[in-house]
């Protein structure tokens, strides 16, 4: 079983330097989130460099979370693993340490994006919200409101199912 350097257990997630042989779908959709992932990783300035990387979730364009391992500035790069989700949505990173599953890392993404969304709709200040990489005007808001409403009754639900059979095993097989 294949375990990153923590004991992550990386065994059900493809990686990122195997998407070419990989049997996934929309390989270019899921290679152009990549790219997307990794330079909005990069563009942090603590993120030094990418270590690894794996996909733990791929639905083509629409939604992509990867997992990589970075060196953090000023940090020993051991345990330093972020969860990225990219797609037709705005991109935003969750800490492995705070969202150790990527049913997690979805929920808090669909949670963070959710504040973002009724603080514009409601004209409150974003001091506090997660950043998102638009203006905040209600149109955007909207539009990430029905995306929210996509991940949470189609994608969350299923990501969980995909954790708890990679965590249990499918009791009918």
């Amino acid at each position: 079983m294949p375990k990153s350097k923590s004991n992550i257990d990386t065994s059900t997630m493809i990686n990122v330097a195997d998407i070419e042989t990989s049997g996934l779908e929309y390989k270019d959709e899921v290679i152009a989130s990549l790219n997307e992932a990794e330079n909005y990783l990069m563009g942090f300035d603590w993120c030094v460099k990418i270590i690894d990387g794996w996909i733990a979730a791929s639905f083509g364009y629409i939604l992509n979370i990867f997992l990589f391992r970075v060196q953090v500035y000023g940090k020993p790069s051991k345990n330093n693993y972020f969860w990225i989700i990219v797609g037709d949505i705005p991109p935003a990173y969750f800490d492995f340490a705070s969202t150790p599953t990527k049913y997690d890392a979805l929920k808090a993404y669909i949670n963070v994006m959710q504040d973002w969304v009724d603080n514009v709709n409601g004209g409150n200040s974003l001091e506090l919200c997660y950043p998102v990489n638009v203006p905040p005007e209600k149109k955007y808001a909207d539009m990430l409101d029905i995306r929210l409403q996509l991940l949470r009754e189609d994608y969350l639900p299923l990501i969980q199912r995909t954790v708890i059979l990679e965590q249990y095993g499918d009791p009918y097989s």
